[in-house]
């Protein structure tokens, strides 16, 4: 994703919509992954042990992507005046 195409308000706006996203599935998937241990413990084991640890890597993906994003923004506020010369 060449995060250089979006404005500035564009880009912002998405860097909330997707770490508020990443940050609530990431808990989801903690505690789905909490109940599934407790279940297999309780009933042996259950398959829905599996779905957080398969989806750890749309957040793990989201979390990079929010990283890039936060750097571009960090990067235009700080402007021409503050960036090295080459």
């Amino acid at each position: 994703m060449d995060l250089k195409q979006f404005s500035t308000e564009d880009l912002e706006k998405k860097y909330k919509t997707t770490a508020a996203l990443t940050y609530l599935l990431a808990g989801m998937l903690i505690v789905l992954l909490a109940l599934g241990t407790y279940l297999s413990i309780k009933n042996g084991f259950n398959a829905i042990v599996v779905v957080p640890i398969a989806l750890s890597a749309v957040v793990t993906t989201n979390f990079k992507t929010i990283k890039l994003m936060k750097a571009e923004l960090a990067e235009r506020k700080a402007g021409p005046e503050n960036q090295a010369k080459f």
